[in-house]
């Protein structure tokens, strides 16, 4: 699947810029490299999944703390699972962005800089990412006020 992917993307972007086509070089080798850069931006892209994937992981393992309530501790635990389902179902930008600002603690001008990206843009993606972890969130069930109504 990784090949046929690499392979839409080197179609489209060729398509896109063979008015760029300048025929200093043949086009094999121009269509190689437009090749070589799309397997490496697919390889960075699947690293950063893989990041993404293992912050995912680490905060399954992170102990939370013990509360006096065990429903409350339940609670705490499935709002945790909810979060890092919701974070995996982001876009990647959105993703990106609210891994580093409000997971890494990087400030957002930072985030900006290291991503290469605008820092208004980069606000935008957050601010999205959190409505839509936000809205997601208060969409869920609440537990107990299911189990108020049941009895």
């Amino acid at each position: 699947m990784d090949a046929e992917d690499v392979a839409q993307v080197v179609l489209m972007k060729t398509l896109r810029s063979i008015g760029s086509f300048d025929g200093r070089a043949r086009v094999t080798s121009w269509v190689y490299r437009i090749t070589r850069n799309a397997s490496l931006d697919h390889q960075r892209a699947q690293r950063r999944d893989q990041r993404l994937a293992e912050k995912a992981e680490w905060l399954a393992e992170v102990r939370t703390p013990r509360l006096e309530d065990p429903l409350d501790d339940i609670e705490m635990k499935r709002t945790l699972r909810l979060i890092r389902t919701l974070l995996t179902e982001l876009p990647m930008t959105q993703r990106e962005v609210f891994d580093l600002v409000a997971l890494q603690g990087l400030k957002p001008s930072e985030a900006a800089q290291l991503l290469e990206m605008n820092p208004n843009t980069l606000r935008v993606h957050l601010l999205r990412a959190r409505r839509r972890m936000r809205k997601e969130m208060l969409a869920q069930p609440r537990e107990k006020e299911i189990r108020g109504n049941d009895g």
